[in-house]
């Protein structure tokens, strides 16, 4: 939980949500009741966003997701929220990608790409272990760091179902980015040119060999040493320093849709990650097997799991096996964004709508949308005359988050089937008929779904609140809080998804920063005590039983 009333307490953020949420009746003004025993009205998911369709065993992925929330919490028993490495894959995976670049680009020093020559200049790094070696070894970890992280992104992206709908794009880039980050590793391992690259050279041509593209098959020129082309191998060595470029255009479209992409971790974070890849590599320098001998049969080798595990495939499989298994499973992760979407029983919620009339370009809404899905344009001809400029909406970028409707003073723009204005004259409508103790829950639906009452807001499940879901914490606006406390509750509590792992990316840290003064449009603090609204964090699957 944050309390936002200037306080610096925080609860403990272990795997205990009770004690989370219990916290906020603990640290709650006088008579404000605890909020407990919410798991039990959680009747099912979300309401679907534009163009982000419910997916299909939606149960399962958010048990998923609960279970990495679980996670989050006990890793940040342990360090605090902005050094948990699990809410930053995506950022980590760049910085070790970035020192695996710089790491091979400084290897080149003493790397000599000949086939004759490669195998002893990397044994030649050996010798050195405090500096060809333990770049080496750094370029290593840093790759299999990479490969790690990257996974685990794409495993998380998919329990939080953040692929569907305006999504796919950074979901296709994403397959796309993990194809190159393997090949280039595969390609790797190939340029030291020992057993595991004369497995891998076999792997390749075998694989190359199904394909309409060699007068003769490729794995002709492994049958002995003298057979192997020199060409081919510079060949590459070239792709292995190129493949990289071809990632940054695809690491750009990844992010393309983003607003304020994260792309390097922090300072503290890198520093931690880089002194975990220098320890790794003195403590267990990277080695190379014996020279390739290709009239030889390989002996027993260790084989790096993330990069060379289609070794058990290709000493297996004939062409058309492994073509059908490249082929097969890169067409079903791709089609996953439209193969596991379903059509919800309404339809799907509409994007963000403008009010032309009420729109005075104030730039917030842009300014606070987390996938740049706003811009402003030139109003049509007969608006209004003193505001030149219009919010626009694209609704091929909209997930329908509501963060807009947050950070819009004039109502002007927000969700169709939950508009700022009405939400405020229903609830106004609930308090004038609550008693002077109760309060107002505004709850993200990625939290909970709350069996509520929608003619009185009650749920049985928080007693003594009047409860709205909303689609995201970013959608609730100050001056729906301020209004709200002006006309009789007793106090608002917003549950939000935790900072660093919310599903709309910013709505979580926008609320907070509004309702403690530091963000336009703010809580007016001199209006109302700033103790009577606060939020809390609750983790998917981190409610009490």
């Amino acid at each position: 939980m944050t309390a936002l009333a200037g306080s610096s307490d925080e609860p403990p953020r272990g795997p205990g949500a009770r004690a989370r949420w219990e916290a906020a009746g603990a640290h709650a003004p006088a008579n404000e009741p605890a909020v407990t025993r919410a798991a039990g009205a959680v009747v099912g998911a979300p309401p679907a966003a534009a163009g982000e369709p419910p997916l299909r065993g939606e149960a399962v992925w958010r048990r998923a997701d609960a279970a990495f929330g679980r996670l989050d919490a006990w890793v940040e028993r342990l360090v605090p929220p902005d050094m948990n490495p699990l809410t930053q894959t995506g950022a980590i995976a760049n910085t070790t990608l970035l020192a695996s670049i710089v790491s091979g680009v400084v290897l080149l020093i003493w790397y000599t790409p000949s086939v004759h020559q490669a195998h002893a200049s990397i044994e030649a790094m050996a010798a050195a272990p405090w500096t060809a070696g333990l770049v080496r070894s750094l370029h290593r970890y840093a790759s299999d760091a990479c490969m790690a992280f990257v996974l685990l992104h794409a495993l998380r992206l998919l329990a939080a179902r953040r692929l569907a709908g305006p999504r796919w794009v950074a979901w296709v880039t994403g397959l796309v980015l993990l194809a190159l980050l393997w090949l280039v590793g595969w390609l790797g391992y190939w340029l030291v040119w020992d057993e595991r690259a004369q497995l891998v050279a076999l792997g390749t041509g075998r694989l190359l060999d199904g394909l309409p593209i060699f007068s003769d098959p490729l794995s002709r020129s492994f049958l002995t040493d003298g057979s192997v082309n020199s060409l081919l191998f510079f060949v590459v060595f070239f792709l292995h320093m190129l493949l990289p470029l071809a990632m940054g255009v695809a690491l750009w479209l990844h992010l393309t849709r983003l607003s304020r992409p994260r792309f390097l971790t922090g300072r503290a974070m890198t520093a931690w990650v880089l002194g975990a890849l220098l320890a790794a590599s003195l403590v267990h320098p990277a080695t190379s097997a014996a020279p390739a001998a290709m009239t030889a049969t390989p002996g027993r080798l260790t084989i790096d799991a993330w990069y060379l595990a289609g070794l058990a495939l290709t000493d297996r499989l004939g062409a058309g096996a492994l073509w059908a298994l490249v082929l097969g499973g890169g067409a079903l992760a791709i089609s996953l964004p439209w193969a596991l979407a379903r059509a919800p029983a309404v339809g799907p919620a509409p994007a963000a709508t403008v009010d032309e009339a009420k729109c005075n370009a104030c730039a917030l809404c842009a300014r606070d949308c987390p996938f740049d899905a706003i811009t402003l344009a030139p109003r049509p001809a007969g608006g209004r005359a003193d505001v030149p400029r219009v919010a626009v909406v694209d609704p091929a970028r909209c997930v329908a988050c509501g963060i807009c409707a947050g950070s819009c003073d004039p109502v002007a723009i927000g969700l169709p089937w939950l508009r700022t204005d009405q939400a405020r004259r229903q609830v106004e409508g609930w308090l004038a008929a609550a008693r002077p103790d109760e309060h107002l829950a505004l709850v993200c639906g990625e939290v909970a779904r709350l069996d509520v009452d929608p003619g009185t807001g009650a749920c049985a499940a928080l007693p003594g609140y009047r409860v709205l879901e909303v689609p995201c914490a970013g959608w609730v606006h100050a001056l729906s809080v301020e209004r709200a406390l002006r006309r009789g509750a007793a106090g608002v509590l917003v549950a939000a998804c935790p900072a660093g792992s919310c599903r709309q990316r910013e709505g979580t840290a926008w609320t907070q920063e509004r309702l403690a003064g530091g963000r336009a449009p703010a809580l007016r603090l001199d209006k109302v005590d700033p103790a009577r609204a606060r939020v809390v964090e609750v983790p998917p699957g981190d409610l009490p039983p």
